[in-house]
């Protein structure tokens, strides 16, 4: 990759090079303020934390996505006339698509469309792992139209059941033109008061014209009405058919940047971080649109793949702060200030809170006592309202969130599972307790319906299509939502008790136990003590 290349257009440099760009003070202040944040509550002092010393620099440098275009080719036969670049043969039609993929490849246009997409996007498709553009815009849509043989392109054909012939013989008189006399049965004579006299209706004959075919021994096709022709099911009655060739065009990018140019720590930063470097305001970045730079990039590129540069700027250098009257070394890295290779200072500061919060998961002592002295450092409060509301992977990554240094990760993973079993501790006895109320209250229901009218009256009111054991299990749902309630609201009582430092303006209803356990205990406890009394009940 040429470094820092030079504009054609102004002859200055695309990307400043030369002069070293400092990083902007307000950075470096925000930098301060968001150590000063993690350490406060924390067993730091956020007023005995200092900014000692900076050494480093915005790094300017160019990344390029270099996109190939590829172009995919489906085929498909479809019933009528599509619509599309008409080819004359098949041959003609690969013809013409390899002549199109020659005219795609070369079209600096689809560059352009590209850019447009890309800008678009929160990431800018900077650094993004195999990313893929559908240029859509630039697909291409070629047909061969092919007449329909069953019907000769008229969309109809010979009518199969009467083969064209437009009529069929009179199925009620057989072509006979004339049926048997409905009056006499064909016997000529009738009985009447007069005694035997010749049939009114056929006048002796013993036979009347057919007033189906009206005497003519035909009638019309009941299949085509009498026209001859049906229409072709083949074509749809379209009489022609379409081969298709649809030709869509994708472009996939791979992504480099310029390596020599920048410190060797930084390149597995840049490569780890990906999309995120936009995503997460690591890094600035732009697409570089200069004419001649792009027509330069053109020129020295494969006639199927086309160059978008980026010039990407992001803050680095080695940071000093004093903390608590000690110097702490670490590498600032981002927009978004990271403190890299930064020691875990939390845990040495939290030492106290942490082993009370280790007492109370083994249920040493005091469990309530242990978890006061745990969360009076923020950390292990937020871990215990994170835990609380969120499963364990989804509560580890929303601390790795809040806490990106000062504490490694295998720490906070043990924080976060010693908040889950210190919060089961907590409610271990307030559960029992709330079984206990709920079996009371669901044993004086139970009598209450089983030995009384009640039940009977219940049953007696039924509808005759409703099974009679539908107020029993409706009974004991019952019985199980109002044990697993009395075992909820007694283990919140609890939570709330303990953990209402942690809780602001009074606000609640951000400690809840999980309604899952509670439903657990709840369903085979209804259940036993319904069967209880519904066998005492006979």
């Amino acid at each position: 990759m040429q470094k820092n290349p030079p504009s054609p257009e102004t002859a200055r440099p695309v990307i400043n090079e030369g002069e070293k760009e400092d990083v902007h003070p307000d950075l470096l202040a925000k930098a301060l303020e968001d150590l000063k944040k993690l350490v406060k509550g924390n067993g730091i002092k956020p007023e005995t934390v200092t900014m000692t010393g900076f050494d480093g620099e915005v790094l300017n440098f160019e990344a390029r996505e270099i996109f190939k275009i590829e172009t995919t080719i489906a085929e498909k036969r479809v019933t009528g006339r599509e619509s599309g670049e008409v080819a004359g043969s098949n041959v003609d039609a690969r013809q013409k698509i390899s002549a199109a993929i020659e005219r795609i490849s070369r079209d600096r246009s689809i560059k352009k469309h590209t850019i447009t997409i890309l800008k678009k996007r929160r990431d800018m498709g900077l650094a993004v792992p195999g990313i893929v553009i559908r240029l859509d815009k630039h697909n291409q849509r070629f047909v061969l139209h092919e007449a329909c043989n069953p019907c000769n392109a008229t969309g109809k054909i010979l009518c199969l059941n009467c083969q064209g012939k437009k009529k069929l013989i009179c199925p009620r008189c057989h072509g006979q033109q004339t049926i048997q006399c409905h009056l006499c049965h064909g016997m000529q004579f009738i009985a009447t008061d007069q005694g035997r006299t010749q049939c009114t209706q056929c006048r002796g004959q013993g036979q009347i014209a057919c007033d189906l075919c009206r005497k003519l021994g035909m009638v019309p096709c009941p299949k085509c009405k009498g026209i001859g022709k049906a229409p072709c099911t083949q074509c749809a009655m379209t009489g022609w058919h379409s081969h298709l060739f649809l030709v869509s065009v994708l472009a996939k990018a791979a992504f480099t940047y310029d390596r020599e140019s920048l410190p060797e720590e930084i390149l597995p930063l840049i490569d780890a971080y990906g999309p995120d470097l936009v995503l997460k305001n690591h890094a600035q970045a732009r697409i570089i649109e200069d004419v001649r730079y792009d027509t330069e990039l053109d020129n020295t590129s494969k006639p199927d793949e086309y160059i978008i540069p980026y010039h990407v700027k992001i803050p680095w250098g080695d940071i000093q702060f004093a903390v608590g009257g000690k110097t702490l070394d670490a590498k600032l890295f981002g927009e978004n200030p990271l403190f890299l290779e930064f020691p875990p200072l939390l845990e040495k500061t939290l030492s106290a809170p942490l082993d009370a919060l280790a007492r109370a998961a083994q249920g040493n002592g005091h469990i309530e006592q242990n978890t006061a002295k745990a969360i009076r450092a923020r950390l292990i409060g937020e871990a215990f309202l994170t835990a609380l509301s969120h499963p364990p992977p989804k509560a580890l990554a929303i601390m790795e969130e809040k806490y990106p240094y000062g504490i490694t990760e295998e720490m906070l993973k043990t924080i976060i599972s010693r908040a889950n079993t210190t919060i089961r501790n907590l409610t271990k006895k307030p559960r029992l307790k709330g079984l206990a109320i709920g079996l009371f209250a669901s044993t004086a229901i139970f009598s209450a319906y089983f030995f009384s009218s009640f039940r009977n009256n219940t049953g007696a009111m039924l509808p005759d299509t409703m099974p009679t054991f539908v107020p029993d299990a409706i009974l004991m749902l019952s019985g199980d939502l109002l044990i697993a309630f009395c075992i909820h609201m007694s283990a919140l009582r609890t939570l709330r008790s303990v953990f209402s430092p942690l809780l602001k303006n009074n606000n609640k209803t951000k400690i809840s136990p999980a309604m899952t356990i509670a439903f657990l205990w709840g369903l085979p406890a209804a259940c036993i003590l319904f069967l209880v009394f519904f066998l005492l009940a006979g």
